[in-house]
């Protein structure tokens, strides 16, 4: 018994980051999950289709922004090297020309805000975990989270829906300490980024893709299949994002174990693993589910069902995209989820258009897919 508790003990030690991380993002995507069902249940689908679209835009400007920023600052702060000074400079200043931008073309201010606000949020994220403060970026991530529900659900019943937006906009300037932090223990020395352009490059190109594979489907879908269907399938990614809550948690441990050598081959098998599980989970219990908390939402069941399989190579991909970012190969990132894109893209015109949402989510299942079978070839002829 003494035996088993030490071991126990042991383990508890040794992963006490893994589960500040897992608490953290458990508790921040079941915060966020809860936050946009019930806001689900107070808009009818044209509604809620209308607010991802608005969102999904202001996403799309802010990774512009950051050209590659987050990961690129985690990566070569687990080097202690101090790069995250002059990229918060560089950032800020194409987060204002985006917000600029996107206020022309739209007319509303607190998309404007939200890019500004947002940037500020990745970076220091991105900067929490290169130092592998996990405990910090815990109790940030959590508070933002509140922060958001709190800010998000008063100003919409004050505002309207482009109150919603706005709130979510300014929960991310909780984090504004830990810009400001940077500042005061690293110098500003734009030297480092010469070095290190390539890889950050690289990175920026891998945001520009996550830009089209997060966001660009909304944009595709609305002049097919309207605003009822986008937000149909806003909904399902918000319930299939809940479910991708472990590779996610999984991702942001290793990245920095990985660029600092650290082997995590054990909790990866483990990932795909019970990845697998809330796969089939997902399958089973959302026509179940669903029908009860969402009845305005007819679409969204058959969207759950499908998606659910994606999380199957989600799993498989963030492990194996840890560990080429870790040692700084981000060209082979850059080509595995660019297949992902052209897929995507493909299968949306086609097989969206052929067969409505469902053939979106086929699609973006067969996407994912595409991506594990790049690394997988790519790993048996070139790491051998």
């Amino acid at each position: 018994m003494d035996n088993f508790l030490n071991k126990a003990k042991k383990f508890l030690t040794s992963t006490k980051d893994l589960q500040y991380l897992s608490i953290a993002n458990i508790s921040g995507k079941v915060i966020a999950g809860f936050f946009w069902f019930y806001v689900a249940t107070l808009m009818e689908a044209e509604e809620y289709g209308q607010i991802s679209y608005l969102i999904a835009i202001a996403v799309m400007a802010t990774r512009i922004s950051l050209i590659g920023s987050g990961q690129t600052i985690t990566v070569y702060l687990a080097k202690k090297i101090p790069i995250d000074t002059p990229l918060i400079i560089i950032t800020t200043i194409l987060s204002i020309v985006s917000a600029i931008v996107v206020y022309v073309i739209f007319q509303e201010i607190v998309l404007s805000i939200y890019i500004i606000s947002m940037v500020f949020y990745d970076i220091a994220l991105g900067s929490l975990l290169g130092k592998k403060l996990f405990k910090k970026y815990s109790g940030y991530f959590i508070v933002q989270k509140i922060c958001s529900v709190i800010f998000g659900l008063t100003l919409y019943f004050l505002l309207g829906p482009t109150g919603l937006i706005l709130g979510i906009g300014l929960s991310f300037l909780i984090l504004l300490p830990v810009i400001i932090g940077s500042f005061k223990t690293s110098k500003v020395d734009f030297g480092l980024i010469k070095p290190r352009f390539g890889f950050m490059m690289n990175n920026y190109g891998l945001t520009i893709e996550k830009i089209f594979g997060g966001q660009i489907d909304k944009i595709l879908i609305l002049p097919i299949l309207g605003f009822a269907t986008v937000g149909n399938f806003h909904l399902g990614f918000q319930v299939l994002s809940v479910m991708l809550i472990l590779p996610g948690i999984v991702f942001q441990y290793t990245l920095p174990r990985d660029a600092s050598g650290i082997s995590n081959k054990k909790i990866k098998k483990i990932t795909i693993i019970i990845s697998i599980v809330f796969a089939i989970l997902g399958i089973i219990l959302a026509p179940i589910v669903l029908p009860t908390m969402f009845p305005k939402y007819e679409e969204v069941v058959e969207i759950v069902q499908i998606m659910s399989i994606f999380i199957i190579p989600n799993a498989v991909n963030t492990t194996l995209i840890s560990n080429y970012l870790g040692k700084e190969k981000s060209r082979v990132v850059l080509i595995g989820q660019s297949i992902t894109i052209v897929t995507y893209v493909i299968g949306i015109l086609g097989l969206g258009t052929e067969f409505g949402i469902n053939g979106v989510a086929v699609s973006y299942v067969i996407a994912g897919f595409s991506q594990t079978i790049f690394y997988i070839i790519y790993k048996i002829k070139f790491e051998k």
